[in-house]
Protein backbone atom coordinates (compact mmCIF):
# COMPACT_ATOMS: atom_id res chain seq x y z
CA UNK A 1 0.00 0.00 0.00
CA UNK A 2 1.27 3.34 -0.87
CA UNK A 3 1.39 6.09 1.54
CA UNK A 4 3.03 10.03 1.63
CA UNK A 5 5.64 9.77 4.41
CA UNK A 6 6.63 12.53 6.20
CA UNK A 7 9.49 13.11 8.42
CA UNK A 8 7.31 16.13 10.86
CA UNK A 9 3.95 17.17 11.07
CA UNK A 10 4.91 20.92 9.33
CA UNK A 11 5.87 18.07 6.32
CA UNK A 12 2.54 16.72 6.58
CA UNK A 13 0.94 20.13 7.20
CA UNK A 14 2.25 21.86 4.04
CA UNK A 15 1.55 19.49 1.61
CA UNK A 16 -2.19 18.57 2.99
CA UNK A 17 -3.08 22.41 3.11
CA UNK A 18 -1.31 22.51 -0.77
CA UNK A 19 -3.75 20.02 -2.10
CA UNK A 20 -6.70 21.24 -0.22
CA UNK A 21 -6.27 24.38 -2.31
CA UNK A 22 -5.10 22.62 -5.64
CA UNK A 23 -7.61 19.38 -5.68
CA UNK A 24 -10.00 20.00 -3.07
CA UNK A 25 -14.07 20.27 -4.14
CA UNK A 26 -16.17 22.49 -2.40
CA UNK A 27 -18.79 21.41 -0.94
CA UNK A 28 -21.09 23.49 2.34
CA UNK A 29 -21.88 20.88 4.96
CA UNK A 30 -24.38 22.78 7.40
CA UNK A 31 -24.08 25.72 5.08
CA UNK A 32 -20.35 26.37 5.66
CA UNK A 33 -18.19 26.52 2.29
CA UNK A 34 -15.22 24.12 2.70
CA UNK A 35 -12.93 22.37 0.21
CA UNK A 36 -12.27 18.75 1.10
CA UNK A 37 -10.69 15.46 0.29
CA UNK A 38 -12.35 12.72 0.50
CA UNK A 39 -10.17 9.66 2.19
CA UNK A 40 -6.93 11.57 3.37
CA UNK A 41 -3.96 9.73 4.73
CA UNK A 42 -0.22 10.41 5.62
CA UNK A 43 2.22 8.68 7.32
CA UNK A 44 4.74 10.96 10.18
CA UNK A 45 7.95 8.46 10.37
CA UNK A 46 8.82 10.12 13.89
CA UNK A 47 5.49 11.31 15.95
CA UNK A 48 8.04 13.18 18.03
CA UNK A 49 8.01 15.76 15.35
CA UNK A 50 4.65 16.72 16.43
CA UNK A 51 5.09 20.45 17.28
CA UNK A 52 4.20 22.96 14.64
CA UNK A 53 6.74 25.63 13.57
CA UNK A 54 5.30 26.86 10.54
CA UNK A 55 4.69 30.78 11.48
CA UNK A 56 1.62 30.52 9.15
CA UNK A 57 -0.02 28.51 11.42
CA UNK A 58 0.19 30.66 14.93
CA UNK A 59 -0.12 27.28 16.69
CA UNK A 60 -0.62 27.42 20.23
CA UNK A 61 1.70 25.15 22.54
CA UNK A 62 0.23 26.33 25.60
CA UNK A 63 -3.21 24.88 24.12
CA UNK A 64 -2.01 21.63 22.67
CA UNK A 65 -0.74 20.65 26.35
CA UNK A 66 -3.49 22.12 28.57
CA UNK A 67 -5.99 19.98 26.00
CA UNK A 68 -3.58 17.03 26.66
CA UNK A 69 -3.88 17.65 30.24
CA UNK A 70 -7.26 17.92 29.90
CA UNK A 71 -7.41 14.44 27.90
CA UNK A 72 -5.09 12.95 30.23
CA UNK A 73 -7.21 13.85 33.61
CA UNK A 74 -10.32 12.22 31.59
CA UNK A 75 -12.47 15.21 32.11
CA UNK A 76 -15.48 17.27 29.87
CA UNK A 77 -15.58 19.93 31.65
CA UNK A 78 -16.51 23.21 29.45
CA UNK A 79 -14.19 25.32 32.64
CA UNK A 80 -11.28 23.20 32.30
CA UNK A 81 -11.07 23.24 28.30
CA UNK A 82 -12.30 26.65 28.13
CA UNK A 83 -8.98 27.77 29.91
CA UNK A 84 -6.98 27.25 27.03
CA UNK A 85 -9.42 28.40 24.29
CA UNK A 86 -12.56 30.19 25.15
CA UNK A 87 -14.24 28.72 21.68
CA UNK A 88 -14.89 25.53 23.50
CA UNK A 89 -17.45 27.30 24.73
CA UNK A 90 -19.89 26.68 21.53
CA UNK A 91 -18.92 23.45 21.52
CA UNK A 92 -21.15 22.31 25.05
CA UNK A 93 -24.83 21.34 24.84
CA UNK A 94 -25.50 22.26 28.76
CA UNK A 95 -22.64 24.61 28.95
CA UNK A 96 -20.98 22.44 31.73
CA UNK A 97 -19.65 19.28 29.71
CA UNK A 98 -18.53 18.53 26.29
CA UNK A 99 -20.40 15.82 24.51
CA UNK A 100 -18.42 14.06 21.51
CA UNK A 101 -14.51 15.15 21.80
CA UNK A 102 -13.97 14.75 25.33
CA UNK A 103 -11.96 11.39 24.05
CA UNK A 104 -9.61 11.11 27.43
CA UNK A 105 -12.88 10.72 29.51
CA UNK A 106 -13.80 7.94 27.27
CA UNK A 107 -10.18 6.39 27.40
CA UNK A 108 -8.97 6.75 31.35
CA UNK A 109 -12.77 6.62 32.65
CA UNK A 110 -13.94 3.00 33.74
CA UNK A 111 -16.89 1.80 35.90
CA UNK A 112 -17.11 -0.47 38.24
CA UNK A 113 -16.38 -4.49 37.27
CA UNK A 114 -14.91 -2.77 34.06
CA UNK A 115 -11.83 -1.63 33.15
CA UNK A 116 -11.06 1.66 31.43
CA UNK A 117 -10.24 1.35 27.64
CA UNK A 118 -6.66 2.34 28.21
CA UNK A 119 -6.14 -0.53 30.81
CA UNK A 120 -8.08 -2.97 28.05
CA UNK A 121 -5.32 -1.97 25.35
CA UNK A 122 -2.55 -2.38 27.70
CA UNK A 123 -3.62 -5.64 28.98
CA UNK A 124 -4.31 -6.53 25.08
CA UNK A 125 -0.89 -5.67 24.14
CA UNK A 126 0.99 -7.77 26.72
CA UNK A 127 -1.07 -11.01 26.81
CA UNK A 128 -0.35 -10.86 22.92
CA UNK A 129 2.27 -9.00 21.24
CA UNK A 130 1.21 -9.43 17.65
CA UNK A 131 -3.00 -8.29 18.98
CA UNK A 132 -5.24 -6.88 16.35
CA UNK A 133 -7.54 -6.00 19.39
CA UNK A 134 -5.98 -2.85 21.17
CA UNK A 135 -8.74 -0.62 19.21
CA UNK A 136 -10.46 2.27 21.02
CA UNK A 137 -13.61 3.48 19.61
CA UNK A 138 -15.77 6.74 19.95
CA UNK A 139 -18.42 6.43 17.70
CA UNK A 140 -21.59 8.13 19.33
CA UNK A 141 -24.46 4.92 18.94
CA UNK A 142 -27.11 7.14 20.76
CA UNK A 143 -30.26 6.64 19.05
CA UNK A 144 -31.36 9.51 17.33
CA UNK A 145 -30.24 12.73 14.84
CA UNK A 146 -27.10 14.64 15.01
CA UNK A 147 -28.02 17.75 13.72
CA UNK A 148 -28.86 19.42 16.89
CA UNK A 149 -25.81 18.42 18.71
CA UNK A 150 -23.32 20.75 18.88
CA UNK A 151 -20.46 18.45 19.38
CA UNK A 152 -19.84 15.36 17.41
CA UNK A 153 -16.46 13.02 18.03
CA UNK A 154 -13.95 13.55 14.62
CA UNK A 155 -11.91 10.88 16.10
CA UNK A 156 -13.82 7.59 15.66
CA UNK A 157 -10.70 5.11 16.16
CA UNK A 158 -7.68 4.65 17.54
CA UNK A 159 -5.58 1.40 16.88
CA UNK A 160 -2.40 0.50 18.26
CA UNK A 161 -0.12 -2.37 17.53
CA UNK A 162 3.33 -3.39 17.80
CA UNK A 163 5.30 -5.09 15.31
CA UNK A 164 9.10 -5.14 15.73
CA UNK A 165 9.17 -4.23 18.90
CA UNK A 166 7.81 -0.88 17.85
CA UNK A 167 4.09 0.82 18.56
CA UNK A 168 2.49 2.02 15.87
CA UNK A 169 -0.85 4.01 15.92
CA UNK A 170 -3.40 3.87 13.32
CA UNK A 171 -6.19 6.83 13.84
CA UNK A 172 -9.22 7.11 11.92
CA UNK A 173 -11.55 9.89 12.16
CA UNK A 174 -15.02 11.37 10.19
CA UNK A 175 -14.32 14.65 9.55
CA UNK A 176 -10.78 16.53 10.07
CA UNK A 177 -10.27 20.66 9.96
CA UNK A 178 -6.63 21.04 8.33
CA UNK A 179 -6.91 24.51 10.41
CA UNK A 180 -8.67 23.97 13.77
CA UNK A 181 -8.09 19.80 14.03
CA UNK A 182 -5.29 18.48 12.60
CA UNK A 183 -2.42 19.60 14.25
CA UNK A 184 -3.61 19.31 17.76
CA UNK A 185 -4.92 16.09 16.81
CA UNK A 186 -2.34 14.36 15.90
CA UNK A 187 -0.54 16.02 18.81
CA UNK A 188 -2.74 14.45 21.37
CA UNK A 189 -2.56 11.48 19.73
CA UNK A 190 0.85 10.38 18.99
CA UNK A 191 1.78 11.68 22.65
CA UNK A 192 -1.19 9.22 23.88
CA UNK A 193 0.73 6.20 21.50
CA UNK A 194 4.04 7.24 22.85
CA UNK A 195 2.86 7.20 26.39
CA UNK A 196 2.00 3.74 25.90
CA UNK A 197 5.00 2.47 24.26
CA UNK A 198 6.79 3.95 27.46
CA UNK A 199 4.58 2.21 29.73
CA UNK A 200 4.53 -0.98 27.60
CA UNK A 201 8.63 -0.82 27.43
CA UNK A 202 8.38 -0.78 23.67
CA UNK A 203 9.70 1.71 21.01
CA UNK A 204 7.77 4.54 19.07
CA UNK A 205 7.19 2.93 15.88
CA UNK A 206 5.13 5.16 12.90
CA UNK A 207 1.96 7.35 13.25
CA UNK A 208 -0.89 7.08 10.78
CA UNK A 209 -3.60 9.38 9.94
CA UNK A 210 -6.90 9.06 8.14
CA UNK A 211 -9.49 11.55 7.56
CA UNK A 212 -12.97 10.52 5.61
CA UNK A 213 -13.27 14.32 4.91
CA UNK A 214 -9.92 16.57 5.33
CA UNK A 215 -11.03 20.15 4.71
CA UNK A 216 -10.74 23.68 5.31
CA UNK A 217 -13.05 26.25 5.62
CA UNK A 218 -13.24 28.84 3.52
CA UNK A 219 -12.18 31.83 6.16
CA UNK A 220 -8.93 29.80 6.11
CA UNK A 221 -8.04 30.07 2.58
CA UNK A 222 -5.88 32.64 2.86
CA UNK A 223 -4.30 31.19 5.98
CA UNK A 224 -3.67 28.17 3.89
CA UNK A 225 -2.32 29.70 0.75
CA UNK A 226 0.10 30.85 3.08
CA UNK A 227 1.08 27.79 4.82
CA UNK A 228 0.89 26.14 1.02
CA UNK A 229 3.78 28.24 0.03
CA UNK A 230 6.13 27.73 3.60
CA UNK A 231 9.42 25.92 2.19
CA UNK A 232 9.68 22.53 4.99
CA UNK A 233 12.44 23.03 7.10
CA UNK A 234 13.67 20.47 10.00
CA UNK A 235 11.78 20.55 12.99
CA UNK A 236 13.20 19.66 16.20
CA UNK A 237 11.65 16.52 17.82
CA UNK A 238 10.46 16.55 21.15
CA UNK A 239 12.40 14.87 23.26
CA UNK A 240 11.76 11.15 24.73
CA UNK A 241 9.11 10.31 26.88
CA UNK A 242 11.42 7.56 29.35
CA UNK A 243 9.20 7.93 32.09
CA UNK A 244 5.03 7.70 33.01
CA UNK A 245 4.94 7.76 36.79
CA UNK A 246 5.27 11.58 36.81
CA UNK A 247 2.01 12.29 34.86
CA UNK A 248 0.10 12.54 38.01
CA UNK A 249 2.06 15.17 39.62
CA UNK A 250 1.74 16.84 35.68
CA UNK A 251 -1.51 16.89 36.16
CA UNK A 252 -2.21 17.80 39.54
CA UNK A 253 0.55 21.17 38.52
CA UNK A 254 -1.77 21.76 35.87
CA UNK A 255 -4.90 22.08 37.81
CA UNK A 256 -2.88 24.49 40.32
CA UNK A 257 -1.67 26.89 37.38
CA UNK A 258 -5.07 26.73 35.74
CA UNK A 259 -6.88 27.56 38.87
CA UNK A 260 -4.39 30.67 39.76
CA UNK A 261 -2.65 29.28 42.64
CA UNK A 262 0.98 30.23 42.61
CA UNK A 263 2.12 26.61 44.34
CA UNK A 264 1.75 25.42 40.63
CA UNK A 265 4.76 27.47 39.79
CA UNK A 266 6.64 25.38 42.47
CA UNK A 267 5.12 22.35 41.39
CA UNK A 268 6.49 22.95 38.11
CA UNK A 269 10.30 23.72 38.98
CA UNK A 270 10.06 20.27 40.83
CA UNK A 271 9.10 18.40 38.29
CA UNK A 272 11.71 15.93 36.38
CA UNK A 273 12.79 17.08 32.90
CA UNK A 274 10.89 16.36 30.45
CA UNK A 275 7.45 17.58 32.86
CA UNK A 276 9.38 20.84 33.65
CA UNK A 277 9.32 21.36 30.15
CA UNK A 278 6.03 20.92 29.29
CA UNK A 279 4.87 22.55 32.02
CA UNK A 280 6.84 25.95 30.79
CA UNK A 281 4.23 27.54 29.05
CA UNK A 282 1.35 26.32 30.80
CA UNK A 283 3.20 28.69 33.51
CA UNK A 284 3.74 31.48 30.87
CA UNK A 285 0.03 31.49 30.39
CA UNK A 286 -1.11 31.14 34.62
CA UNK A 287 1.66 34.49 34.54
CA UNK A 288 -0.40 36.47 31.68
CA UNK A 289 -3.85 35.41 32.93
CA UNK A 290 -3.57 35.61 36.66
CA UNK A 291 -0.84 38.37 36.81
CA UNK A 292 -2.16 41.62 38.63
Amino acid sequence: MSISTFNTLDEALIYTSATLLKTGRVVHPRGSETREILSWSFRLANPRAREVSVVARHWNRAFAIGELCWHMAGSDSVNFISYYSRNWNSFSDDGEHIRGSCYGRKIFSSRQGFMSAWDRIKTDLKDDVSSRRAVITFSDVEVGPTSDRKDIACITSLHFLIRDEQLHCISTMRSNDVMWGLCYDVFFVTMLQERLACELDVSLGWYEHNAASMHVYARHYEMAERIACHEPFPSTPMREMNRTDAIPLFLSTEKALREGESSGIISAGSLPQYGREMAEPLVELHKRKWSL
